[in-house]
């Protein structure tokens, strides 16, 4: 992960809020977006930022307990972010879009396993890691293919996998 993001080329740089999840953002009833807490704003890569936000995003469905009407908000707004994203730069999907993308969710889903802690339950937990390994074996190698079938192995969530492949391959 560290090669990946940062030492291999930012060939599509863009400007981004580098720390863009769950904890700086407020999403209104009707989807809208508010961004908060700009302090690390600068230089970053559009598959980082929308991987980043997207595996916090996909953190919460991890949780033992998370409600039915959780998980239908979540890929609700995951679903219209990657359409607005994908209608208003219908050439973003690029492979370095898409390695990144990759790997900047799998580490999310990994790392921030820490940051809900006291949330996290040993089996949610565990989810959460095989489904951020699985999102860094589909990234594959720099250069190299991507190998989707990796993210429907094991015990992925099917809306994991679907939220996932709306950034990979939108419908056109």
């Amino acid at each position: 992960m560290h090669r990946v993001l940062n030492h291999e080329s930012n060939s599509e740089p863009c400007l981004g809020m580098v720390d863009l999840w769950s904890g700086n953002t407020l999403i209104s009833a009707d989807g809208e977006l508010c961004l908060l807490d700009w302090e690390d704003f600068g230089l970053s890569d559009p598959g980082c930022e929308l991987g980043m936000y997207v595996g916090h995003l996909h953190l919460c469905l991890f949780l033992e307990e998370a409600p039915a009407q959780i998980w239908t908000a979540v890929q609700a707004f995951v679903a219209k972010l990657a359409s607005t994203y994908f209608l208003a730069y219908p050439g973003a999907m690029s492979n370095h879009f898409k390695r990144r993308f990759l790997v900047t969710h799998g580490r999310e889903l990994i790392v921030g396993t820490e940051m809900f802690v006291r949330t996290f339950d040993a089996a949610s937990k565990a989810r959460s890691v095989e489904a951020g390994l699985q999102c860094l074996r589909a990234a594959g190698s720099e250069g190299g293919t991507f190998d989707y079938s990796v993210l429907k192995t094991l015990a992925l969530p099917p809306e994991l996998i679907e939220g996932v492949m709306l950034y990979l391959a939108p419908a056109t």
